[in-house]
């Protein structure tokens, strides 16, 4: 299942993919219009599956609503180094022989990296900025 924004006539609101279909789960919990709405319940993943029944009566199937960023005030945060390649690259540089990244992938908690406040994020198919000076993107 995933968890999608998009815009309605009535505003943005929240959708579910289920595999077998798409369904609005606003009209189906008003209460949860929005990502924040959702974290902020007791129990989010009971809440989403709770929905999911009511949800089915309100079928997005062959609509052509506008897809939204996927959060709406929460910021993006990143965890973990990504790419053996970069660690690799990193203990090379590393004036510890690596054993900081030695320590990243090993760690019980990932490394976690702030990436954008929330008005930087854009929708499906929308431009990005790029930074003018960026060799690679």
């Amino acid at each position: 299942m995933h968890l999608f924004r998009f815009m309605s006539v009535s505003g943005p609101h929240l959708g579910l993919d289920t595999g077998r279909g798409q369904f609005d789960l606003t009209a189906a919990v008003p209460e949860f219009a929005d990502i924040s709405s959702w974290l902020a319940s007791p129990d989010p993943v009971t809440a989403v599956h709770d929905a999911v029944s009511a949800a089915r009566h309100h079928s997005l199937i062959g609509s052509s609503e506008r897809l939204l960023p996927p959060i709406d005030g929460q910021e993006v945060w990143a965890c973990g180094v990504t790419y053996l390649r970069t660690k690799t690259a990193r203990m090379e540089e590393s004036s510890h022989e690596g054993s900081f990244y030695d320590r990243v992938y090993e760690a019980e908690r990932p490394e976690i990296f702030f990436k954008a406040n929330p008005g930087r994020v854009v929708g499906h198919r929308e431009p990005i900025r790029v930074p003018r000076d960026s060799t690679w993107n």
